[in-house]
């Protein structure tokens, strides 16, 4: 059995989640203040055992569907931060429990090729954009595949030196 080492980003999810946990005291004002859930089934769920079902989720253990719910049905509207009387960013904590149930859902393969498409497609958006706020002759030259001798190379900087 391979043990995979734990990416940098890893390793900063599980400081943050750490940190999360030590300071969250499950008061509930986050879930309380979520913009959400009126769109939900969770309306008349405690908010007490919503939260504790997040941080349940972020630490790997065992957890009522109540926070799996809150964590997919999340916008990241950011409502929740202002509640929070112990100054967690529950939107952050929401956004782990997302990343460990997507995790759980997943394979390691399957969430790199959706990860891929996700990018793949975000760049066939920016491209669209582009194209739609570009003057068609200009954005022609700009997106053209030049070969051999006759490419140029363009250098775009944002002006800024060090």
């Amino acid at each position: 059995m391979a043990i995979e080492a734990l990416s940098s980003f890893d390793l900063m999810m599980e400081e943050r989640i750490s940190a999360i946990t030590e300071a969250c005291t499950v008061c509930g004002k986050c879930f309380e203040a979520c913009s959400m859930l009126p769109y939900t089934d969770l309306g008349g769920a405690d908010p007490e055992a919503a939260v504790k079902s997040v941080v349940d989720i972020i630490n790997g253990r065992p957890h009522a569907p109540e926070g799996a719910a809150w964590a997919e049905a999340c916008q990241k509207s950011g409502a929740c931060i202002a509640a929070c009387p112990e100054n967690v960013n529950p939107r952050e904590m929401i956004f782990y429990a997302k990343t460990r149930l997507a995790r759980g859902r997943l394979g390691r393969e399957e969430r790199a090729a959706k990860s891929q498409n996700f990018y793949r497609n975000v760049s066939r958006t920016i491209r669209l954009i582009a194209s739609l706020q570009t003057d068609p002759e200009l954005y022609r030259r700009l997106t053209a595949v030049h070969s051999g001798a006759q490419r140029r190379t363009r250098c775009f900087t944002s002006g800024a030196t060090s």
